[in-house]
């Protein structure tokens, strides 16, 4: 995904603190995925729908931009494909230093979206898509890079596997 390596390339973690208090996140992971595959639709084999396969990387990714978690709630879940396993979810994590983060995945958008936006007290950041910009409440832009979805998939597993290791 491109919003932990959007967050590593252009230094953000630094960054963050521009915003000063942060309160809320909102990350959101789509692709096209059959729910139904025979590997991927069957709880036996894949351990669950897209909640296995997305919610590893967007609960990093909440860390890595909101702090330390200290309360997972799921919100919502569909089958819309109609198979065994959920291919929507909707999540909320609550953070060590205040901040809430709703997480949103999906197997059913047509293209892949990543998307991480930060609010707090004196801006907002914005990861993903073909733009990552870091704006203050007094509307100056402080950062806008473009990014490149490979490489920023790339730099994101880099950094979760820098982020475990160092555990």
């Amino acid at each position: 995904s491109a919003l932990g390596a959007g967050v590593r390339r252009a230094g953000l973690h630094q960054r963050l603190g521009a915003l000063g208090q942060l309160g809320r996140v909102e990350i959101e992971l789509a692709r096209k995925r059959d729910a139904r595959a025979p590997w991927r639709g069957d709880p036996a084999l894949s351990g669950g729908g897209v909640l296995m396969d997305l919610g590893p990387a967007a609960l990093d990714l909440a860390e890595l931009l909101a702090g330390p978690l200290q309360q997972i709630r799921m919100l919502d879940a569909d089958r819309l494909q109609r198979a065994e396993v959920e291919d929507a979810m909707c999540l909320e994590t609550a953070h060590c230093g205040g901040a809430i983060t709703s997480i949103h995945l999906s197997w059913n958008e047509a293209e892949e979206r990543l998307l991480a936006r930060c609010w707090g007290e004196r801006g907002e950041l914005v990861l993903g898509g073909a733009r990552s910009t870091l704006r203050a409440t007094d509307a100056r832009v402080y950062l806008e890079a473009p990014l490149d979805e490979r490489e920023c998939r790339g730099a994101l597993l880099r950094a979760l596997l820098e982020r475990r290791l160092e555990r």
